[in-house]
């Protein structure tokens, strides 16, 4: 069994002219993707990870939040350094019959190449599911880390809500990112804003 330690969150490759962890590595002010295939998903706004981003990417919007992190392309202005490293952890870098102990191992051997940006996939076999776990409940790791964490998940843990400030999530039509701690009239007001724009970037797209 491989035995997690903090040290296997090794510290990022360095960004050419990325002074401060709070500077954005990557953002989408505003897009648009094809509503047919992204869970009635249309509109992009204001999706931001820099050095110090640790997101909780929820649901099937959190999902396509990620494959634009990933690469997907979508119409609309996208700032990306050219430099970016993500790693994206999950059951598939050791496959479907791995035991706990070799998609561990898998996961270590993905953080040696020092990624400024790691994204943990929650979804898989139950083999990989407890792996997952096991990364969360070391959390030192997790927050000591020096580069972005974002975890995909389906629900919010209480783990989850721990070690996550910000969260990329579905709102109708829209997927945007917004503080974890929001209350629920910040929610009605967003919405709002975000109603009162549609015919603005209908024209702007």
């Amino acid at each position: 069994m491989t035995i997690l330690h903090e040290s296997m969150w090794q510290t990022p490759r360095e960004l050419s002219g990325v002074k401060s962890r709070k500077r954005a590595v990557f953002e989408i002010p505003l897009g648009s993707v094809d509503a047919t295939s992204n869970a009635g998903i249309h509109r992009v706004s204001g999706l931001k990870v820099t050095l110090e981003s640790r997101i909780c990417a929820l649901g099937p919007g959190g999902r396509l939040a990620v494959e634009l992190l990933l690469g997907r392309p979508l119409k609309g202005k996208v700032h990306r350094h050219e430099g970016l490293q993500v790693a994206h952890l999950g059951s598939h870098l050791a496959g479907n019959e791995a035991n706990i102990g070799e998609h561990l191992a898998a996961v270590n051997a993905v953080l040696e190449t020092r990624p400024q940006v790691v994204v943990l996939d929650s979804e898989g076999t139950t083999s990989w599911t407890r792996a997952f776990e096991m990364l969360l409940e070391a959390r030192e790791g997790i927050h000591s880390f020096r580069g972005a964490v974002i975890l995909v998940v389906e629900e919010e843990s209480d783990a989850v809500k721990d070690l996550c400030t910000q969260r990329w999530r579905q709102g109708g039509s829209w997927l945007w990112q917004e503080a974890m701690k929001q209350g629920v009239q910040d929610l009605m007001v967003l919405e709002d804003v975000l109603e009162d724009i549609t015919d603005e970037v209908e024209t702007m797209l």
